[in-house]
């Protein structure tokens, strides 16, 4: 009876104040609201230009890392990711495939900073907004994926119609940093790495987009959903020098193929192991021949459509050599894997040979790197024509690049090997 008659007083109490505390709630989330201010702007968020076609990532967080008092680069960023040293090999496409994104916690943890993302579906618009604002008026710059071809970073530096422009671009995903708002004039402020690698970077440096055609651009992001990060300091970071040594000995453990953490990539051995796999895939017995001929045929199937782009591309450039045009975007989109892979070697071999930490190793590390880099790019050469010729290539000529393919090869696995046996006699040293 005593206990039936508590708990009839609890569930009045609970009764009495649950309003009470819903209401307090509703109240402090509507202070804090309240508190964001209706515009402001991050002081201190340098421009970054991207280098290659999916650097975006790569320069968003080297402008974050800036921001938060690292003095860093897009090309530490690049070499701490193992660019330069790390490249996989795919069975079922016969390409190889770049380093890119494959190692980004080993940078977080050399910085000592934490990344959090977050997915939201499209309908939740307004609470990616608020958090966005949230955060920049905090002085957090926010990542953001959006479509590049509808933001005007990129679009204002070509003159085609926007009829014509939907039509050559459809949507893709781009990962840029809004680093202010002003609701007052209803705009957003961001940096665009993109804009600086198609052509002038000053459209996409602090540059100011309407907020409706800014949520346009997130919103038809070729992945549909919105997907937005913010980078903090967490812990005391790492000196220049130890990103250095830790990340030098950990590539090389990639170019062994040896790395634990991609152990996961089955499909996908890396370093000179995917050389090696490729060498074989590709080149090694009669059917493996035919399989690999017919199958960059089938990639060269719009060949004509490159051939023909590329064609205008030299005749503009060459009618207006300072000018970037919009054929600029198609020759990059036309890029192949083996020459992605042979621009992150020269890169990389660039970076080396300015490092002042181990001068003698990075400047011998560096040659090398330039030599394979000119390998890459031979097997480059001969894939493109595979994309111009497309189906259109005779068998017998197509026996003839694989050979040279092969040869070409055969050189990046020697030069790989010297690579590894350098790098390890000064990890043990």
């Amino acid at each position: 009876m005593n206990y039936n008659r508590l708990s009839l007083i609890i569930i009045l109490v609970i009764i009495i104040l649950l309003p009470q505390t819903i209401a307090n709630h509703s109240n402090l989330s509507e202070t804090s609201k309240s508190n964001i201010p209706n515009n402001y702007l991050i002081e201190g968020v340098p421009y970054i230009a991207q280098t290659q076609g999916y650097f975006c990532g790569y320069s968003c967080r080297a402008m974050i890392l800036n921001h938060l008092g690292f003095e860093t680069t897009l090309e530490d960023i690049l070499f701490y990711d193992g660019l330069g040293y790390t490249h996989f090999y795919q069975y079922h496409e016969k390409l190889p495939e770049e380093g890119r994104y494959s190692d980004l916690n080993h940078v977080i943890n050399l910085f000592g900073i934490e990344q959090n993302w977050s997915y939201l579906d499209p309908s939740n618009w307004d609470i990616y907004f608020n958090n966005l604002k949230e955060n920049i008026s905090n002085d957090m710059p926010v990542i953001t994926r959006v479509n590049p071809f509808s933001m005007p970073s990129l679009r204002n530096q070509f003159k085609v119609n926007d009829f014509l422009w939907e039509k050559m671009f459809p949507p893709s995903r781009h990962l840029i940093v809004i680093i202010g708002y002003n609701e007052e004039n209803h705009s957003i402020c961001y940096n665009d790495p993109n804009a600086g690698f198609y052509g002038e970077g000053s459209y996409g440096d602090h540059a100011w987009i309407d907020i409706e055609e800014y949520k346009k651009a997130v919103l038809t992001n070729s992945n549909g959903n919105i997907l937005y990060s913010t980078i903090k300091v967490i812990k005391n970071p790492v000196t220049k020098q130890d990103r250095f040594e830790f990340t030098f000995k950990q590539n090389i453990v990639k170019l062994q193929g040896e790395y634990s953490e991609y152990h996961h990539f089955t499909h996908r051995p890396h370093g000179i192991i995917a050389s090696k796999k490729m060498k074989n895939d590709l080149f090694e017995g009669e059917n493996n021949r035919s399989e690999t001929i017919e199958m960059y045929k089938k990639y060269g199937d719009t060949g004509f459509n490159f051939t023909f782009i590329e064609l205008l591309h030299k005749l503009y450039s060459i009618l207006t050599p300072k000018t970037p045009s919009v054929f600029d975007i198609y020759i990059i989109g036309y890029e192949n894997h083996f020459e992605s892979i042979a621009n992150e070697k020269q890169i990389i071999a660039y970076y080396l040979e300015k490092s002042n930490i181990y001068q003698e190793l990075c400047k011998n590390q560096s040659n090398l790197l330039r030599e394979e880099s000119e390998l890459w790019e031979q097997m480059s050469n001969y894939y493109k024509i595979f994309l111009k010729k497309g189906i259109r290539i005779s068998d017998l000529r197509a026996g003839f690049i694989l050979q040279g393919m092969e040869k070409t090869i055969n050189k990046i696995i020697q030069i790989e090997q010297r690579i590894i046996d350098e790098g390890c006699q000064y990890i043990f040293s």
